[in-house]
């Protein structure tokens, strides 16, 4: 269950950072890389918290 929990978030994390850059596609705005590296960064972050946290 723990794990199940664990790779929800990071599933949900990708999803989120996709949807930002299709988001931005489809509208025709610029594409803010940096906003996406950072967003994967406290992401990545919060995700080997959330596994040290839950020992999984």
């Amino acid at each position: 269950m723990r794990r199940l929990i664990v790779y929800g978030f990071a599933v949900l994390a990708i999803l989120n950072i996709l949807y930002g850059i299709v988001d931005d596609i489809l509208t025709g705005s610029p594409i803010h890389y940096d906003f996406y590296l950072t967003s994967f960064v406290c992401f990545s972050i919060f995700f080997i918290v959330l596994k040290l946290a839950l020992r999984v």
